[in-house]
């Protein structure tokens, strides 16, 4: 994780779009995210792209 949040400092990118091993859309990750999980604040599901689960 903190290999994509250096990549979106670097090239001032908020969010990352994610592939599987077959270059095949699996997802996306959002910066406030990556901060939120190290710094163990929890993210409003309801928020997430996928709705809340």
């Amino acid at each position: 994780m903190l290999d994509a949040l250096r990549l979106m400092e670097t090239n001032r990118f908020t969010f990352l779009l994610c592939t599987d091993d077959d270059g095949k859309l699996a997802g996306g990750v959002h910066m406030h995210e990556i901060l939120a999980r190290d710094l163990d604040i929890p993210v409003k599901s309801d928020r997430l792209p996928n709705g809340p689960q």
